[in-house]
């Protein structure tokens, strides 16, 4: 029997070859497993992130009632020293939390502005007293809202009335850009917000809609804290909370994207969605904290910037929760992208 050389040369390199090709794909399996960061993978999680958030805020707002409980009703006079210090320890921790947690989510969602609204809540949380804490919280609040803004905003036709979908639901814009990405999320949120300028100028009447009200609310809410800033406290708590009350009482008229809403439900206040029941709780924390500025008030009811603080952590809590659950509408955003008046 005669042997081919050529055969067996070829047989043998092809089988090298497949051998290369198995032990290459062994070794880059488990590096490419092993490069990814399980921290981010972690922090990424929505449910982890709900957790924390839930936890977090909920816990403190628990800790800042109980301290202006023990304050005025003296349940256990011997620990209000305690209480007041770890509450304020803990709402400064919650507060950077919550920042935290919102600056990630809103990365993973691609909107630019409310993200830099949530990150810059750091560095104002430790520079701010307790006192101020509420006050100064105003910016990444105000700028925070434009994810509910743009996620609330209807898509409408050139005589600016909504346009429906087949099954006669309202369509909305949506608030997650991960698909759309950064420049597109800037360049929407200021063609929206011009357009609602000029919509609120030609019919004041549409400040009833949840994207309008938010949006005035929010201005008046970045800008109390920049009056106070200024030197003018008592001013800018006024501004701050008229401003942070007409917003909570906007969110009353949320309606949770990630549903259908009919032309019928949409713009009425059904208290169905997390930041909806939120603006109850801000309504409270925001009248509080104006009134803790008055010495009359101050003196008869002490720690009253506990109990503000601890009704801003619930509302803290339903709304960032409402805020991780926008997630992307592909039908919304698809008929802002054909329509020429979004």
């Amino acid at each position: 029997m005669k042997i081919n050389p050529d055969r067996e040369i070829s047989q043998s390199i092809s089988a090298a070859k497949q051998h290369e090709s198995a032990g290459l794909t062994s070794v880059i399996k488990p590096l490419s497993e092993e490069g990814k960061n399980p921290f981010l993978e972690v922090i990424q999680n929505k449910e982890v992130k709900q957790a924390i958030n839930n936890g977090a805020n909920w816990g403190t707002a628990g800790l800042n009632v109980l301290t202006f409980a023990n304050a005025n009703f003296h349940f256990f006079d011997q620990f209000q020293d305690v209480l007041e210090k770890s509450s304020e320890i803990f709402t400064k921790i919650t507060y950077n939390v919550t920042s935290i947690l919102g600056t990630i989510d809103l990365w993973g969602k691609k909107n630019l502005i409310p993200f830099l609204g949530f990150a810059s809540g750091v560095p104002l949380t430790i520079m701010s007293s307790n006192y101020n804490l509420y006050l100064a919280y105003g910016i990444p609040y105000g700028l925070g809202n434009f994810v509910i803004i743009t996620d609330q905003r209807e898509v409408v036709d050139k005589d600016g009335k909504p346009i429906l979908d087949k099954g006669g639901n309202v369509q909305l814009v949506n608030g997650d850009f991960s698909k759309r990405g950064w420049m597109n999320s800037l360049s929407t949120t200021c063609k929206e917000s011009i357009k609602i300028i000029k919509e609120l100028a030609e019919k004041p009447q549409r400040i009833k809609k949840i994207s309008h009200a938010l949006f005035t609310s929010s201005v008046f809410e970045m800008f109390g804290p920049v009056l106070g800033y200024l030197g003018f406290e008592k001013l800018g708590s006024f501004i701050r909370s008229s401003g942070t009350i007409a917003t909570q009482t906007s969110f009353l008229l949320h309606n949770d994207s990630n549903k259908k809403t009919s032309i019928e439900n949409q713009g009425k206040i059904t208290l169905k969605s997390s930041i909806a029941l939120g603006g109850l709780f801000g309504i409270g924390g925001s009248a509080i904290d104006f009134l803790k500025r008055s010495e009359f008030i101050s003196e008869k009811i002490p720690n009253l910037t506990n109990l503000s603080l601890g009704l801003d952590r619930v509302m803290g809590a339903l709304i960032v929760s409402g805020i991780m659950d926008i997630e992307k509408n592909q039908g919304g955003s698809n008929a802002a992208k054909e329509n020429r008046n979004i």
